[in-house]
């Protein structure tokens, strides 16, 4: 089974251990704009000095059995996602968008093509 999974947030990496967990054969690949996962929930925790900054970065390269695809994902059309930048298409048997929030936005569909799935 392939997996396309666009975003390295919190949901998509979630997605993505929980899937690796229960299909341990499952060929994924994750596609963000940025090389690491920063853990934002922990900035009030590295403000008052009990961690560093750096440490609530973690670089998806390091992700074991996930193959990282540095993209942003632009549009959904027929289980593959078309990129902007880097490969212009992957397609896989199931696709899975988790490209995260945007606080006071209004656009329900940021990726051409996700209403329809």
């Amino acid at each position: 089974m392939r997996v396309v999974v666009a975003g390295g947030g919190v949901a998509g990496l979630y997605f993505t251990s929980q899937l690796l967990r229960l299909v341990p054969n499952a060929s994924v690949y994750l596609v963000d704009p940025k090389p690491v996962h920063e853990f934002a929930i922990g900035i009030p925790i590295a403000i008052a000095g009990l961690v560093d900054f750096h440490n609530l970065l973690y670089p998806f390269e390091r992700l074991k059995r996930i193959t990282y695809v540095k993209a942003t994902a632009a549009a959904v059309e027929n289980r593959c996602i078309r990129t902007r930048e880097g490969p212009p298409r992957l397609c896989g048997d199931y696709v899975v968008l988790a490209r995260g929030l945007k606080l006071g936005s209004v656009e329900y569909w940021t990726v051409r093509g996700a209403e329809e799935l």
